[in-house]
């Protein structure tokens, strides 16, 4: 697992307004919403950073890496060096299970920013209770 490149990733996505997260980033390229959180890659991937700029997305929404489409959670695989099943725990779409799981468990709720934030937090090895605290400020 890059740690730090996974941290860059934290950074980069905390910068980005989370009324826009979402839904504006497939405006950029097309004129559909992906309306999931596989849009952090897509973010990453207009981001002029050297290991991001390996990411593009295409017209027709597709995210190839050194030119080839692949899902976005091979793309989180290969691009942050982790197993395939972290990678797309990463960006899946909400769900009940695995760290959305211990949030709903908890009664609590974020953004879809804030949600990709906290899973990072949770990959790098932080307790639920901080990763929440700091993704729901960083999320804002």
């Amino acid at each position: 697992m890059n740690v730090e490149l996974l941290k860059d990733a934290y950074q980069i996505l905390a910068g980005i307004p989370a009324e826009r997260f979402v839904r504006n980033l497939r405006m950029l390229v097309t004129e559909n919403s992906c309306n999931t959180l596989a849009c952090g890659i897509g973010w990453l991937a207009l981001y002029p950073y050297a290991p991001f700029e390996r990411i593009t997305l295409t017209p027709n929404q597709f995210t190839m890496l050194d030119g080839n489409i692949m899902d976005y959670d091979v793309i989180a695989s290969k691009v942050f060096d982790l197993p395939l099943g972290k990678a797309f725990s990463l960006f899946v779409p909400r769900r009940e299970v695995g760290f959305d799981g211990e949030l709903l468990h908890n009664g609590l709720h974020l953004s879809d920013k804030a949600l990709l934030l906290y899973r990072i937090r949770r990959i790098l090895g932080q307790s639920e209770a901080v990763a929440y605290q700091h993704a729901k400020q960083d999320g804002k």
